[in-house]
């Protein structure tokens, strides 16, 4: 799912509330392949793209996209919603 919201804050406040809802949104496969994602991500570009919140939030299926961020963040976040492993984005 794709939700639009007004601003790049709420699109952020957004993607944290549903991370703290009890429910996971991916089973176990999706999980893995996330954190595969994520490493590699993480391997080719560096934690300094990117702070820790976003990885977390893209480990459990979910991700804000919005003009704050880097085109090479947008791009890998748009690739994992394309393969079905982002369940909800903020945008």
């Amino acid at each position: 799912a794709i939700i639009f919201l007004f601003s790049r804050d709420g699109c952020d406040r957004a993607a944290s509330e549903v991370l703290g809802e009890d429910e996971s949104l991916i089973d176990t496969a999706e999980r893995r392949a996330l954190g595969a994602a994520v490493e590699q991500f993480v391997a080719q570009n560096g934690y300094s793209l990117v702070d820790e919140q976003r990885l977390v939030l893209v480990r459990e299926g979910i991700a804000s996209h919005h003009a704050g961020m880097l085109p090479v963040w947008k791009a890998f976040v748009e690739g994992l919603f394309q393969r079905g492993l982002i369940k909800v984005v903020f945008a």
